[in-house]
């Protein structure tokens, strides 16, 4: 076993495993942090519905940011009848 840990190409792929998966945890972390910044502007808002720009501007996001972060969730949803708006999930 302590030869395999020792050859230059199983360093190597665990390094590269090891890599991919604090990147991966990064990006999750990121998009958790925008997920409930645009979640919880939505929920403080009057308006059922809110627009992508108006999004965008009110947390300093771009605009394909918050339709990426706000396409995924399973919080959130697209108004079907404006496809550029958005309002929460129905619990």
């Amino acid at each position: 076993m302590l030869e395999l840990l020792n050859n230059k190409i199983t360093q190597g792929l665990l390094a590269s495993i090891a890599f991919a998966i604090i990147a991966w945890c990064i990006k999750r972390i990121i998009f958790l942090h925008d997920e409930k910044k645009i979640y919880n502007l939505i929920k403080s808002s009057n308006q059922r519905f809110r627009s992508t720009e108006a999004i965008s501007s009110n947390l300093n996001l771009e605009s394909a940011r918050v339709q990426h972060v706000a396409g995924k969730s399973k919080k959130i949803i697209r108004n079907e009848k404006e496809k550029e708006s958005w309002r929460l999930r129905d619990e």
